[in-house]
């Protein structure tokens, strides 16, 4: 399973190997849940991972190893 997760690109709360660790989570209190979202990278044969948080009220925040994005939901 670990091996999976190396690999993995999706919502945390969707991956069994952490039960329930990221779910139903609300970052800022504001009654809305909160999702994380990891998305792999290939940059020259070397994986690395950016994340994203969903807040539930429209807001992302992104932190990739090329930049850091706060703002409105595109979606």
């Amino acid at each position: 399973m670990l091996d999976f997760y190396r690999f993995y690109s999706g919502y945390m709360d969707e991956l069994a190997l952490f039960d329930s660790k990221y779910e139903d989570l609300d970052f800022v209190g504001d009654g809305k849940s909160d999702r994380i979202y990891r998305n792999l990278i290939d940059t020259g044969g070397k994986l690395d991972s950016s994340y994203r948080i969903d807040f539930g009220n429209g807001e992302v925040l992104e932190i990739s190893v090329f930049l850091l994005y706060i703002g409105r939901s595109m979606k």
